[in-house]
C-alpha cells in the first residue's frame, strides 16, 4: 500500500497512531467503513472505538519483527475475506493472505474494512454462512465414517 498509494498509507497510519478515527466521524468513516453506512449507525460504532481504550492499534516494530508469517504445518480450513473499498487491508493484501492460507481470495464489493458492521454486512454475513454450509457438507462423511 505504501508503494501503490503513499499518501493513504501515511494517512492511514496517521489516523492509527492519533485514533483521530475515534473523535472525527469523517476519518472514522474513511478508515473502516462505506459512504453507505447510515450517520446514525457510524456515530454508534464510533462511540464503541472510542471506548475501546488506548490500546496501541498499531506498532510497526512489533509487526515487521513478525513478518513474514511462517506458513502453518497443517493449515486448518479458512476463508480471507475483504472488499474493494477497504482503506486498511487492499486487494493485494487481501490476494496475499489468501495464498499464505492456500484459498481463493473472497472480495466483496463497496464494503468498508469493518465487513461485519457496515451498510453491506448482510453479504459478508452470507459469504460467511455459504463457506460454513460448504465446510460442514464436506465434513460430514468423515463424521459419519467416525462415528
Amino acid at each position: 500500500m505504501l508503494r501503490a498509494a503513499p499518501l493513504a498509507a501515511l494517512r492511514l497510519t496517521y489516523s492509527f497512531i492519533s485514533r483521530d478515527f475515534a473523535r472525527d466521524a469523517r476519518r472514522c468513516r474513511e478508515v473502516f467503513f462505506s459512504p453507505a453506512l447510515e450517520e446514525e449507525a457510524l456515530q454508534r460504532h464510533m462511540s464503541s472505538i472510542a471506548g475501546s481504550g488506548e490500546a496501541r492499534l498499531l506498532d510497526l516494530r512489533a509487526l515487521s519483527a513478525q513478518l513474514p508469517v511462517p506458513p502453518p504445518r497443517r493449515p486448518p480450513p479458512a476463508l480471507v475475506m475483504g472488499s474493494d473499498c477497504d482503506a486498511v487491508v487492499d486487494a493485494g493484501g487481501v490476494a496475499e493472505a489468501a495464498a499464505a492460507w492456500g484459498v481463493a481470495p473472497t472480495l466483496l464489493s463497496g464494503i468498508g474494512h469493518d465487513l461485519m458492521l457496515d451498510a453491506g454486512w448482510r453479504a459478508a454475513a452470507e459469504r460467511v454462512a455459504g463457506w460454513l454450509e460448504t465446510l460442514e457438507a464436506a465434513s460430514a462423511p468423515l463424521v459419519r465414517a467416525a462415528e
